[in-house]
């Protein structure tokens, strides 16, 4: 889903790429969060990441109304 994200919305400029990016690290910081026994999710991400989960929303919400 994330590379598809990057190929079809991100690469042609539909999105701006940093949702793209937003995605990738979310995913990553997940998988330190679920499956590390060595890394650890930091406060600092765990606060950031709503404001990029509000902000792609928003983005789509725009993208969405302009598509309909």
């Amino acid at each position: 889903m994330i590379a598809n994200f990057g190929k079809e919305f991100a690469r042609t400029g539909t999105f701006n790429p940093k949702f793209h990016n937003y995605l990738i690290e979310s995913q990553d910081i997940r998988n330190i969060g679920d499956y590390s026994l060595v890394a650890e999710v930091t406060e600092e991400q765990t606060k950031e990441m709503p404001g990029w989960a509000k902000e792609f929303i928003q983005a789509a919400e725009s993208y969405l109304k302009d598509e309909l």
